[in-house]
């Protein structure tokens, strides 16, 4: 049922604003507007799973400026697309244009340090999510302390980079609550969460990131009604933004909200089953799953067992198989306990 709430701290937190908010505000920068504008627009390209668009536009910059802008650009792309559609298929990809991004925010370090720092956060960000859901945790770990490192320095040369406590105030908030039983990582979860209402209230460019983490803080914390409006009110942004129905999916399931959580499951459902690209059926398997659990909540044995049909015809490799392996096991758990047989294909 439940998505990995860690990711979040980079799926769409630094994804959303970072790197355009420097540059539309790091003044010292020498970037054309037309380079702003696109990295706007292709920002909101990948919010609503625009992918192959938003890599046009990164070709675009790549045309009008040799910084780490493009690259960067790619990189966040490569990595929504890996998270979206749960698929390491263009992994090497996106590590190359993590490479590529650090390679050329090193070379600025001495003449524009704010914005350098800020490339380099923002791609050890990308870098400290993938690694994470490649099981590669330690260096997950050490990636997101750069990404820290980094944007605490971008801040430091420049203060009105409120931006950079999107990433910041996450790092507080997850590690304190995921790594608390480290002695060097103290309790700054309330320190993260002023720091992402300032970014909220702050932020030159794309909100929806502070908004984004918060709503899975929220979550978190128990505070699901407050997350299921704030992902409402992103949704009225964007409507067909994935990211923004699975966190309203989740703050509705953990209000014990069925029939709106069936709702957001239908639409995400819906969306995955009309993109071509959704290819390896995780994402559909996790929806069937849901699905399947909350019709069982509001007393629907037929719509459940529908939705475990259809789970069970699914084609998964064996990867997918693997890591699917407790919703497979929770379907043939509840076939037996709606027929009182196990389930037969």
């Amino acid at each position: 049922m439940k998505r990995c709430i860690v990711l979040i701290v980079v799926i769409l937190v630094i994804v959303c604003g970072t790197l355009s908010q420097a540059i539309a505000a790091s003044n010292s920068y020498p970037v054309s507007l037309d380079v702003d504008r696109i990295m706007r627009s292709a920002i909101d390209d990948v919010i609503e799973q625009h992918y192959t668009h938003a890599f046009s536009l990164a070709d675009s910059i790549a045309n009008i400026s040799t910084g780490p802008e493009a690259w960067a650009l790619r990189a966040m792309i490569y990595q929504a697309w890996i998270i979206d559609y749960e698929s390491f298929d263009r992994v090497d990809e996106f590590y190359r244009a993590v490479d590529s991004t650090e390679e050329r925010a090193n070379q600025l370090l001495n003449s524009y340090p704010a914005f350098a720092y800020l490339s380099l956060g923002l791609v050890n960000g990308f870098r400290a999510s993938i690694l994470l859901r490649q099981d590669r945790n330690i260096a997950s770990v050490k990636a997101a302390i750069s990404m820290k490192s980094a944007l605490e320095k971008a801040i430091t040369i420049d203060p009105t980079l409120t931006d950079c406590y999107v990433g910041l105030g996450s790092y507080d908030y997850w590690s304190s609550r995921k790594l608390n039983f480290l002695p060097f990582f103290g309790d700054r979860r309330d320190r993260g969460i002023s720091r992402l209402k300032t970014a909220l209230e702050t932020s030159k460019l794309h909100s929806a990131s502070a908004a984004t983490a918060l709503i899975w803080i929220y979550i978190d914390r128990g505070d699901g009604r407050i997350a299921l409006k704030m992902a409402e009110d992103q949704l009225q942004r964007y409507p067909s933004a994935r990211s923004f129905m699975w966190a309203a999916a989740e703050a509705a399931y953990a209000i014990g909200d069925w029939k709106v959580g069936i709702e957001y499951y239908q639409k995400i459902l819906a969306s995955c089953l009309a993109d071509p690209i959704q290819g390896n059926n995780f994402n559909i398997m996790s929806c069937y799953h849901s699905l399947a659990e909350m019709y069982q909540k509001i007393g629907e044995p037929e719509n459940a067992k529908d939705c475990i049909r259809k789970a069970m015809k699914l084609h998964l490799t064996d990867e997918i198989r693997d890591r699917k392996k407790i919703d497979l096991a929770d379907f043939q758990k509840w076939w037996l306990e709606l027929t009182g047989s196990d389930y037969r294909d």
